[in-house]
């Protein structure tokens, strides 16, 4: 394209016919100016910087291509000057757009270059408009100002890309030596809270034995003392599950917790997590079929159904029903979970899964924000998935759904 409009082709085919060039030269002036768009676009990443204007660049680009076919005709008279126009503008527009950007991100090397190379082909193209209409003489610096600029812009604007490569680059490895940080520093984490919860298990254990110990050998302790000792085991109980639950999350969350999957019978799964929940005359279950067997990991289904269960207890008023429904269908395995309880807002359900997260109607709940987070990464080892949907002061629905491909 250049050298249609700087007349080397006329110097290296000088047998060729006038038409010939001046198709060549309206080639490359609308060529030129579809590129220029197209590649300072790029290079000032207007998309991000700039949105509207990259529309702007984006619209004159695809107005150039449909352009193109109007060279050879008699309507690029009409084309030409248009074209010069444009392409005048946008030189001019992006210089100050280089200059925002310069005070917006600071006196960048490769902005610098990017500038002062707009700002060659804005002088190259003044040179020659003003040779052309007469203003300044014809001479060896005039006639030549374009090509002299040419050479100038190319030259920046591949020293700014080098700069601009190198700072990705930097940028890059910076990134990647930050993730490695925080690689180790989580990795440093996940042994502390398994090796503190290590820790936690046996001590919990003794208190625990001990206060049922002084409950069997002391059957006549004051009314006082019982309710203590009662106290005392509850909450070695919870603090026991609790590390249960820190180290089944890491197992889970590094996939180090291998499934042993056999066949199971939900409703007796479901009956012993009624019964430890001590709310057999409160939660109603429903099997379709009646003896409903899915293969699943025992132990760790029964932690994430009991979750559930226990969520639904927790935020129902008193002696409201809850009902768990277990059937099978063509594409699977699927578990419902239904209470009368305060519900939650849209927003909440989104962050619902979240470690730690509790919504607005648990802040006067014990908790600790683990339960359905659990449950989920239960759920998706075992290649299911679990949604919430409430209806919200009339109570949630928590859905598992396993696929069948999943149950062997």
């Amino acid at each position: 394209m250049h050298s249609g409009v700087n007349g080397f082709v006329m110097v290296l085919l000088p047998t060729a016919n006038g038409r010939f060039f001046d198709v060549l030269v309206g080639i490359g002036n609308v060529g030129g100016f579809i590129v220029l768009n197209v590649m300072w676009d790029l290079v000032m990443n207007l998309k991000r910087e700039f949105p509207r204007i990259h529309r702007i660049y984006m619209t004159a680009a695809l107005l150039g291509i449909m352009g193109l076919p109007f060279v050879a005709s008699g309507f690029y008279r009409t084309l030409a000057p248009l074209s010069g126009l444009l392409g005048t503008t946008v030189i001019l527009l992006s210089l100050v757009l280089i200059v925002i950007l310069l005070f917006r991100h600071g006196l960048k090397a490769n902005l610098i270059y990017f500038f002062l190379g707009f700002f060659a082909t804005a002088v190259g193209a003044g040179l020659t408009t003003l040779m052309t209409i007469g203003v300044i003489p014809l001479n060896v610096y005039t006639v030549n100002g374009y090509q002299f600029s040419s050479i100038l812009h190319i030259l920046f604007l591949a020293i700014g890309l080098a700069h601009r490569i190198r700072d990705i680059e930097k940028a890059r490895i910076q990134a990647r030596q930050e993730l490695s940080l925080e690689t180790r520093r989580a990795e440093d984490q996940r042994h502390f809270v398994a090796l503190l919860s290590h820790e936690f298990r046996s001590p919990l254990a003794v208190i625990n034995k001990a206060a049922q110990m002084i409950q069997i050998t002391m059957p006549k302790i004051e009314h006082d003392v019982a309710e203590r000792l009662d106290r005392i085991r509850q909450r070695a109980t919870q603090l026991s599950r609790l590390v249960d639950s820190f180290l089944t999350s890491q197992a889970l969350e590094h996939g180090s917790h291998a499934l042993k999957k056999t066949p199971t019978d939900l409703g007796r799964l479901f009956n012993d997590i009624i019964i430890s929940a001590e709310a057999k005359e409160q939660v109603c279950t429903t099997t379709t079929p009646t003896r409903l067997v899915w293969s699943v990991d025992k132990d760790l289904f029964a932690i994430a159904v009991g979750n559930l269960v226990d969520n639904a207890l927790k935020y129902s008023p008193p002696n409201s029903p809850i009902t768990i429904e277990a059937s099978t269908n063509a594409s699977g395995l699927e578990l419902l979970i239904q209470d009368w309880g305060l519900g939650m807002s849209s927003e909440e359900i989104a962050r619902v899964g979240t470690m730690y997260f509790r919504g607005k109607s648990a802040q006067d709940v014990k908790g600790t924000g683990l339960g359905l987070h659990i449950s989920g990464k239960i759920v998706a080892a075992h290649g299911g998935i679990l949604e919430v949907q409430s209806r919200g002061s009339d109570g949630t629905t928590v859905a598992i759904r396993i696929p069948r491909q999943h149950s062997a």
